[in-house]
């Protein structure tokens, strides 16, 4: 019977392989013989029982503290690389927001001078005389829809004033990215890029260095 500490003769014997301590090596079966007693011999067997039971609970002592280690030790690298994380996100912040208020500005000024350059052509077709009074009257009708257009395009006018823009622009994960290296704007964590993404970005950050240089070139109104 399994876990009985005895057999079938009556002698006291080890526990099953199933029932010993982690720590017992012992091979002797506890019986009398011609030289001693079991009696003599029991202080020993609970010496060695003892032993057993000591060595088992050490194991599962060393056995726990090398798993609280290995927690220990992943979870001080997770919040190593949160904090490495979070100090390029923080960085990322106001250049990000920096490039978001070129943009903003950079189309403002393209509007603006779309606007100008729109009102300038206007003026222009003013001033030419009409072979007919009916092509007078349809040039005035081109000159009165371009100036329209002209007025809604100009930021310094109506609901398209920069001034109607937030200058403390929150920026976005995604513009995030142009300043984080190779780091997830989400979660820290490194992200694949693909080549495309990779110059995407690239471009964005030599659009950042350059912007003001691209405002002295021909506005492109009609594009957008």
């Amino acid at each position: 019977m399994a876990g009985d500490p005895q057999d079938r003769h009556g002698r006291l014997r080890p526990p099953a392989a199933g029932d010993r301590p982690a720590g017992w090596d012992k091979k002797d079966t506890w019986t009398d013989d011609k030289r001693t007693t079991l009696e003599k011999r029991l202080p020993r067997i609970i010496r060695d029982v003892e032993a057993g039971v000591a060595a088992d609970e050490e194991a599962k002592l060393a056995a726990q503290r090398a798993h609280d280690e290995r927690v220990a030790e992943i979870e001080r690298q997770e919040a190593e690389e949160r904090r490495r994380w979070q100090a390029v996100i923080d960085e990322a912040h106001p250049q990000a927001a920096e490039l978001l208020r070129k943009k903003a500005f950079r189309r403002a000024y393209d509007s603006w001078t779309s606007a100008n350059e729109i009102r300038a052509f206007c003026d222009a077709l003013e001033q030419t005389a009409p072979d007919e009074p009916a092509h007078s009257a349809n040039r005035t009708r081109w000159i009165d829809w371009a100036r329209a257009a002209a007025d809604r395009l100009d930021p310094t006018r109506g609901d398209r004033a920069l001034a109607d823009i937030d200058f403390d622009i929150e920026p976005k994960p995604g513009d995030l990215r142009p300043f984080i290296g190779d780091w997830s704007p989400h979660e820290p964590r490194r992200e694949y890029r693909s080549d495309r993404d990779q110059q995407a970005i690239d471009n964005t950050r030599h659009q950042a260095d350059t912007w003001h240089h691209g405002m002295r070139g021909r506005a492109t109104w009609w594009r957008k």
